[in-house]
Formats: C-alpha cells, sequence, structure tokens
C-alpha cells in the first residue's frame, strides 16, 4: 500500500556522491564489469557471466532476435519476448544460436581435394584435430573480445515467458537451444507464479 512520507521529498540532482580516491592502476582498461545473471554459491563460477552488466527488457519493441545478437556480442545477455507463437520464438531463439558456427564439433567428412580454407583447425595436445573454427568467427571474436558465449562459441540467448502459458513454450525453447528463461509478469504476487515456480 502506498504511503505518504511527511519529510521533504528529495531529487537526485539534490545529492552529490563522493568516490573513493582514484589510485593510479585504474584506468578504463582496468574496470571489470562482468556480473553473474543468477545467483550462485560462493566460490564457483557462476553458470552464465555477463561480461557487461546490460539485459533487455521482455518486451515485443525490443526483445527481438536482432537484439539479442547485438547484445552479446557486447557482452549482455537479451531475452526474447513472447507475444508470439511458440514456434516464432524457438525460431529467433536458433537465429542467435546460430548467429556463429562456434566450435565446429560435427563429424563430417570431406573430399580430399575439398579446401578448408575458410577453416581454422583447433589441435589437441598431440596434434589431433578437435574443431574448426570458421575464419569469420574467429575474425568476429577480434572486433568483439567481450561476447557472451556458450560452451561451444555461440551467442548467449535468454527467453520471456508467461506464467499461464509456459508448460508448452519452455520445452521447445530449451529443444532451441535458449540459456536462460525469465518469467515475465505484470503482477508478481499471484497463485500462478507461484504455481510456476513450484
Amino acid at each position: 500500500m502506498a504511503q505518504a512520507i511527511a519529510e521533504v521529498s528529495r531529487t537526485f540532482n539534490e545529492f552529490l556522491l563522493l568516490p573513493n580516491r582514484t589510485r593510479t592502476d585504474c584506468s578504463a582498461a582496468t574496470v571489470d564489469l562482468r556480473t553473474p545473471l543468477a545467483g550462485h554459491m560462493v566460490g564457483e563460477a557462476p553458470a552464465i557471466e555477463l561480461q557487461s552488466p546490460f539485459t533487455s527488457a521482455i518486451m515485443q519493441a525490443v526483445g527481438t532476435h536482432d537484439l539479442a545478437i547485438a547484445l552479446a556480442r557486447n557482452g549482455g545477455l537479451s531475452f526474447l519476448h513472447h507475444n508470439e507463437p511458440i514456434q516464432d520464438q524457438a525460431a529467433a531463439v536458433r537465429q542467435v544460436k546460430n548467429f556463429k558456427a562456434g566450435f565446429v564439433t560435427r563429424d563430417t567428412n570431406v573430399h580430399p581435394d575439398y579446401s578448408l580454407s575458410g577453416c581454422l583447425p583447433v589441435l589437441d595436445t598431440e596434434g589431433h584435430l578437435q574443431h574448426l573454427v570458421l575464419r569469420s568467427d574467429y575474425a568476429d571474436n577480434k572486433r568483439f573480445p567481450n561476447q557472451v558465449v556458450d560452451a561451444v562459441k555461440r551467442l548467449r540467448v535468454g527467453a520471456g515467458i508467461n506464467i499461464q502459458h509456459y508448460q508448452e513454450r519452455v520445452p521447445a525453447l530449451l529443444e532451441a537451444g535458449v540459456d536462460a528463461l525469465c518469467f515475465e509478469s505484470s503482477d508478481g504476487y499471484s497463485h500462478w507464479q507461484a504455481q510456476a515456480l513450484t
């Protein structure tokens, strides 16, 4: 319930924040903005770590695959909106996940005279081929060094889900490769939310 406060109200312009003394080793290059996407145990690495603390809103106007690609390339994470059929949201997840080839791990037979000039080999310590990396992905990694990627170097993407119709949507999104799910609700204190979280 809203309350009326009898004190004088303040605006941000009325406050002066005093930082600590800036050390000589402090520069833009040494600032670390990494942050975990979700809670994790102290001493353990988070399941998903953002390189910059930015996520998108789960809104139809902004939660698109284009923004998801842009945010992931720059260290953040986008949550794709759910105001569309399940198959369309799953297709948007796949568009983000397939933007980069990542490590090519599929077994593939090629003819001896086939050129792999567009690929870079990843070898193990004994010189055996483990993966291929497309040169375009390598160049993209150089251009965007803070990308948020999964274990096989594909961009990470989240998806918003509704608390009333999530049962059909979640399996399709997981199959498409979504990395994180977020309930989107205008009412965070409802029976539907309690049921969805249990």
